[in-house]
């Protein structure tokens, strides 16, 4: 597992380590055809207007008409060319790293899940049946009338000793009733 991991990670940083330059001069390349285009359309945009100028130079008036409504209508002017912007350099690594960590994590959190579960597991097992055979033990204990531990010394009880109870004569006690005294201030 450790393994595929490293793995994983080398080849992310080798991939990581390539050259941008070749992007760069492909942008340089489309930028210039571009341009290229731009220049071509132009040239012709100037034949034409040439040709329409000496059509209304010469003509007569629907010719005339005719090439300035050509004019008027027809060139849409030079069109700003469409350049590609190049991108910033991104992290090829930090692309990588973004895909394969998720499913990484969430394979060792599944993985690391799965035997704190057997442990649990086999420690719940190995609780109950410990606590199972100390029931017997005790069970097995309670029906044998005599249960003989060379360690355990038996001592025998001292004698009762018997007392003869005295009988006492309860004494009744009169109280003296006190008139109470009024103070008046």
């Amino acid at each position: 597992m450790v393994r595929m991991i490293c793995a994983a990670a080398m080849a992310v940083v080798l991939v990581g380590c390539s050259s941008t330059g070749a992007y760069y001069d492909s942008v340089d390349a489309s930028n210039q055809r571009a341009v290229d285009a731009v220049k071509a359309q132009a040239e012709a945009d100037a034949v034409r207007y040439q040709a329409l100028m000496r059509i209304a130079e010469s003509g007569d008036a629907t010719a005339k008409v005719a090439a300035a409504m050509a004019l008027a209508l027809g060139g849409q002017g030079l069109r700003a060319p469409q350049m590609a912007v190049p991108r910033a350099p991104q992290n090829e690594a930090l692309q990588w790293a973004s895909i394969l960590v998720p499913g990484v994590t969430q394979g060792l959190s599944i993985y690391y899940g799965a035997r704190q579960n057997m442990n649990a597991s086999d420690n719940a097992t190995a609780l109950g049946m410990a606590t199972n055979e100390t029931f017997a033990r005790f069970a097995s204990e309670i029906g044998d009338p005599v249960v003989v531990r060379p360690e355990v010394v038996v001592t025998p009880a001292p004698d009762p000793v018997i007392v003869t109870p005295a009988v006492v004569q309860p004494e009744i006690v009169n109280p003296v009733v006190v008139q109470p005294e009024i103070v008046i201030p």
